[in-house]
């Protein structure tokens, strides 16, 4: 990372109060600021239980919807397609060029 990066980067956490930089002649200090950080903590804690509820819900719907998918599949007889390659002859044609030729 460059250097004009890393101070861009700097610039941000101390816009969003999560850091104080302090400048002594060419030498910049950092202090990490806790209280935004517990903030920000409880915010996410808040999200987390109402998203944990919703992904759950939504993995059980897509299991039960998988499980019913292998439930209704029927399981009679050979499928058509699988037939072995002996019984039946390919059907294709060998191609000449592959593709579009470019002169030169």
């Amino acid at each position: 990372m460059s250097l004009p990066g890393f101070i861009k980067h700097l610039r941000v956490l101390e816009d969003a109060g999560l850091i104080a930089r302090t400048k002594e002649g060419r030498v910049v200090s950092c202090e990490l600021s806790a209280a935004p950080m517990k903030e920000a903590a409880v915010w996410m804690s808040r999200y987390e239980k109402f998203w944990t509820e919703k992904l759950d819900s939504l993995a059980r719907y897509l299991y039960q919807q998988e499980e019913l998918q292998t439930w209704s599949k029927p399981s009679s007889g050979k499928s058509p397609r699988l037939s072995s390659p002996a019984a039946t002859r390919s059907r294709r044609r060998k191609s000449g060029a592959r593709g579009p030729t470019r002169k030169r």
